[in-house]
């Protein structure tokens, strides 16, 4: 049986957690800064930032930039499913994948903006944030292959995009924790395409340079009309993708 270690973030989340549990923090009490807690624990800003996070999508903590986070009140946030709590809410996707995939994060990093993507960000955005995923079943085999691009002017706010593991609770959650700019809108698009056009794409899925892949691309806004997300995604042939966008209720 192979054990699965916490990452460092998530080491730091369950003992934070530990100390609301057990009264050290109360509900209304502040929690020290990103600073005092990565003295603490000897791990970087970043990583802390990752962990509060964690809090965030939990309903344990509320926390917004340039302000203290604090324990809120038990019943303060109601107990969700982290699937209700991310694009859910506007972009309804199943994927029939096979139990026990998994997925991991390729690339992470800030980018120029591409010159095909200034129709969505707008002139005034010169970098975004990309993240490339791809996702495996138990036996390794390719199921989708991701790219995902936000405002670079989300990196300081949102550092965990930067880096190359999950964010809890997904992007759109985690942006919105730290920016409170929250999920508006969604515009869908579905098309075929060679796998060659989509970068990275074949090489996640290994199909050959004739092959097509199902591509499904989403452009998520806040309520000021700013994007939020631009997602691609490519399946390969065979896969079935049910696709329902809905509005917010």
């Amino acid at each position: 049986m192979s054990v699965q270690r916490a990452s460092p973030a998530e080491q730091i989340a369950n003992e934070l957690r530990a100390r609301i549990d057990d009264g050290r923090y109360k509900t209304g009490d502040t929690i020290p800064g990103d600073a005092t807690l990565a003295a603490e624990f000897g791990v970087s800003k970043p990583t802390v930032t990752k962990a509060r996070a964690m809090l965030v999508a939990l309903g344990l903590i509320q926390s917004r930039p340039g302000t203290p986070s604090f324990i809120t009140e038990p019943t303060a946030i109601p107990k969700v499913d982290i699937a209700d709590l991310s694009t859910s809410s506007w972009l309804r996707m199943t994927r029939p994948l096979p139990p026990g995939n998994r997925t991991r994060i390729v690339e992470a990093g800030l980018h120029s903006l591409p010159a095909n993507l200034a129709d969505v960000f707008g002139t005034d955005q010169h970098d975004v944030i990309v993240r490339r995923a791809a996702t495996l079943d138990a036996d390794g085999a390719p199921l989708m292959s991701a790219t995902s691009f936000y405002p670079g002017d989300l990196a300081r706010s949102c550092p965990s995009l930067l880096e190359r593991e999950d964010v809890p609770g997904g992007a759109l959650l985690y942006i919105e924790s730290q920016t409170h700019r929250r999920l508006a809108s969604v515009a869908a698009t579905v098309t075929s395409s060679p796998a060659r056009d989509q970068p990275g794409a074949a090489e996640d899925l290994g199909l050959g340079p004739r092959s097509h892949v199902l591509v499904v691309t989403t452009t998520s806004g806040d309520a000021d009309g700013r994007v939020l997300a631009h997602e691609i995604e490519c399946h390969p042939p065979g896969m079935p993708v049910d696709l329902d966008v809905v509005s917010n209720p």
